[in-house]
């Protein structure tokens, strides 16, 4: 890492036309600066540099940089700008930031922090100052929340979670730096304004954050028909601000500036003669390769049914079912794998680990994409990796994904590809495990194996596909591994729900609800409620009541070809509650309902022996499957 002092300049952008697009925005805290930085880059598929983040990743890993910051944070003071400008101008130098550009949150701080941003050659597009009066913030702080679990902000009153499971689980958040980072806000931001004056755009915060987005979005120097095309697809008045990420400009729109072909040649004339005064200097780490790479690896699979086996050249790598069946299959690359997805644990003592991992996987030329949340702890390990929010849709470039953890962290994995999954192997970093045959000493090996393609069975685990209906109109969609539950919440009352199967009324439901699930959710919550258990390769849907209120009512195996219906009846005494893999719990009104149906995207997981074998195992290890003392033979036998 490059230390300078104030009066030195820093290093930028090898080249003037190379000079990155990027957003910076500013704001007091509780001004919602972070969230609005998070949300605009997803939905512009930017990189969100967060120096907050980016400062505690090295601290908490140890690195060298971060024992520099150690002293200042344990203090609760301010990082000194010697420390923090060369810390986030190598972040900015990396090929993610060049590549997609950035959005700048929580630095510039200081007017000679953005002196030196300017000195390096990182010349901003657009900077955003979020304002608010005091009282409005104050009042803010006291509606903060976080999920614990995900580290995500949220408001009670501006940014509600759509999900009910999350928002049960929101914890208030402590607010005793805040009058001194506030102050900290007013001494600088003035100086900050003045540095940075031609880009400084004014935004009113004190309103909701989807009026904020809207209007930061018709002020940004995009591409007009484009932004009037995203503007005009959102119903900014109804919508939840999870809805709007559901919107992303396309990667071919770059941020175009609004100056006059003038005004562009000067600034051009100035950018080139920052860059030709600065000082070079690189990135302390190896920045690792393939960002071009923007298609998958191509891949066939060998079918085989006991009799004959078949090739099948697969399109575009999206592997689907071709008829409703589970299938085991072998995969057979067409061409070396480039592009890999890391998932792991949101659990420190696995960070290591998840580095390990990493670091094998760059080795063997691959390009590595992390969650967002990772990201700057890997980054402040010195191993480059890219952010999941940036690199665009996931199932357009990732050709296989490497989960760490338990089973938890294989239906999050489902959760990220709404249509083809790329094959997927399983790492046991977690407590239970049954779906992750693999031990991570073995981590080299298997990986080896797998970008070689030797004898790499895959298992086309069947998911559903699963709609909410609201006035028999369909209106959300969700891919699921294990189960979609509809059960009564928090009611004291029974269920009463009106089941249909291809159309056909078939039962009315009296229980506590009822559990919808695939082979492989076999073993999860429906063997609990008394389901069977059922071998990942039979095309089958399960059926299985919660404690039905009925002693002939027994749980269901249907074909996976059939299409199920749940409607809440008319005459139930309240409304019922659906989940998906126990996540995204959405609230069933009377009336409404969900369409169940065999998914055409399975999720392909690589078996350590075969589908067969490794279920077994499964068994054994996690459930001690019909473990018992041997009889001991007769006497005279």
């Amino acid at each position: 890492m490059l230390f300078v002092k104030n009066s030195e300049i820093c290093s930028g952008p090898e080249e003037p036309s190379q000079l990155t697009n990027y957003l910076i925005i500013l704001g007091p805290p509780a001004s919602g600066r972070s969230t609005i930085a998070a949300l605009l880059s997803q939905l512009l598929r930017m990189v969100h540099v967060s120096a907050g983040d980016l400062i505690k990743a090295h601290y908490s890993q140890q690195t060298t940089t971060g024992k520099l910051f150690g002293p200042y944070l344990e203090k609760q003071l301010v990082p000194p700008d010697e420390l923090v400008i060369p810390c986030i101008l190598d972040r900015l130098r990396m090929e993610d930031c060049k590549e997609f550009g950035f959005i700048l949150d929580g630095f510039p701080r200081t007017g000679s922090q953005a002196e030196a941003l300017l000195r390096a050659g990182w010349i901003p597009k657009q900077v955003f100052v979020l304002n608010a009066s005091l009282e409005v913030l104050k009042s803010r702080l006291s509606g903060r929340r976080l999920d614990p679990e995900t580290d995500r902000m949220y408001h009670k009153r501006f940014y509600r979670p759509v999900s009910t499971e999350v928002y049960e689980r929101l914890v208030s958040v402590p607010s005793e730096s805040f009058e001194r980072e506030y102050n900290d806000y007013v001494v600088h931001v003035n100086s900050l304004k003045e540095t940075l004056k031609p880009y400084v755009i004014d935004i009113d915060a004190e309103r909701p954050i989807h009026d904020v987005l809207r209007e930061m979005l018709q002020k940004m120097t995009l591409s007009t028909e484009h932004k009037d095309d995203l503007l005009a697809a959102m119903d900014w008045n109804n919508m939840n601000l999870e809805d709007i990420l559901e919107y992303q400009i396309p990667r071919s729109v770059s941020l175009q500036t609004s100056n006059t072909t003038e005004e562009n040649e000067n600034l051009q004339h100035e950018r080139s003669s920052i860059v030709s005064r600065r000082i070079r200097a690189r990135p302390s780490f190896s920045q690792g390769t393939l960002l071009g790479n923007k298609s998958k690896a191509q891949l066939s699979l060998i079918r085989c049914d006991g009799f004959v086996c078949e090739r099948e050249i697969v399109e575009e790598s999206n592997i689907m079912f071709r008829s409703p069946a589970t299938e085991q299959v072998m995969l057979v690359w067409n061409e070396r794998p480039k592009t890999c997805l890391v998932l792991s644990k949101k659990d420190p003592a696995l960070i290591n680990q998840t580095i390990q991992a990493i670091e094998y996987l760059k080795k063997q030329g691959l390009r590595v994409i992390v969650e967002s949340f990772l990201q700057p702890e890997i980054l402040a390990n010195g191993i480059y990796v890219d952010s999941a929010n940036a690199v665009g849709p996931l199932d357009k470039i990732v050709d296989f994904v490497v989960c760490l953890g338990g089973d938890g962290i294989i239906l999050h994995a489902s959760t990220l590809f709404k249509k083809a999954m790329p094959p997927v192997v399983c790492f046991n970093l977690g407590s239970l495990g049954f779906l992750t045959p693999f031990e991570f000493e073995s981590f080299e090996g298997e990986i080896a194996s797998i970008l070689e393609g030797r004898e790499c069975l895959l298992s086309l685990r069947m998911r559903l596909l699963c709609t909410t209906l609201k006035k028999g109109h369909p209106e959300k969609e969700f891919q699921i591994l294990n189960e979609v539950v509809v059960d009564r919440g928090a009611s004291p009352y029974l269920c009463n729900l009106d089941c249909f199967c291809d159309n056909k009324y078939i039962t009315t439901v009296q229980a506590d609800g009822i559990i919808m699930s695939t082979p492989t959710g076999s073993t999860a919550y429906s063997m609990s409620a008394g389901g069977s258990m059922v071998h990942p390769s039979v095309p089958a849907i399960l059926f299985t009541p919660i404690c039905p209120h009925s002693l002939s009512f027994r749980p269901i195996i249907f074909p996976d070809s059939v299409q199920l219906r749940v409607d809440i009846s008319e005459n139930a005494r309240s409304h019922s509650w659906a989940s998906f893999d126990g996540k995204f719990r959405q609230q069933l009104k009377r009336g409404e309902g969900l369409l169940v149906q065999m998914s055409p995207y399975p999720f392909p997981t690589i078996n350590k022996t075969d589908h067969t074998g490794d279920w077994f195992a499964g068994l054994d290890r996690s459930f001690h499957f019909n473990n018992r003392a041997i009889q001991k033979p007769l006497k005279y036998h």
